[in-house]
């Protein structure tokens, strides 16, 4: 859109502002949802400059994005533990690459959290849920489950064979 298309900032008067406080809440980005008002996101912040609930649903938006942030992260976790008890190294790599993409967009919400809530977020209080694994351990960890099951079917085999 055009930004000579945009809706000028006394044309907000007749946006339903609860309902966007509401958006906000719910973790949508304020630039979003100006965008789609067809205006800029300054003119739609100055707009909710002054509402007290807008500041707490701005909280609550980034309390909802950091929560999805860390699922996704616990959902990539989950999957490489999978993988690594299927013993899928391509299933690893893939889940490792996503886990890695999650940690730093977990890094940029964080660091966006200390600057727009510092009282909330300070830079201090940081989420420990960081990517601590590398390739190297994780398909070390596979290659070491892989030669525990091939020992296993040699010790089957061997007591099939004696038996």
């Amino acid at each position: 859109m055009p930004d000579d298309a945009l809706v000028p900032y006394h044309k907000l008067a007749d946006v339903d502002l609860d309902q966007i406080i509401e958006r906000i809440a719910s973790g949508e980005y304020q630039s979003k949802i100006a965008k789609e008002l067809g205006c800029t996101p300054a003119a739609l912040s100055r707009k909710l400059r002054n509402i007290p609930e807008a500041t707490i649903a701005r909280e609550l938006g980034m309390e909802t994005r950091l929560d999805q942030g860390l699922e996704t992260m616990e959902d990539c976790m989950q999957r490489l533990s999978v993988a690594a008890e299927q013993c899928n190294v391509n299933l690893a790599r893939v889940t490792l690459d996503q886990l890695k993409g999650a940690d730093a967009v977990l890094r940029r919400l964080e660091w966006r959290a200390s600057v727009e809530a510092p009282h909330r977020w300070s830079s201090t209080q940081r989420i420990e849920s960081h990517v601590k694994h590398s390739y190297s351990t994780v398909l070390r960890s596979i290659d070491e489950i892989q030669s525990e099951q091939v020992q296993e079917k040699e010790v089957d085999s061997s007591e099939d064979g004696a038996g």
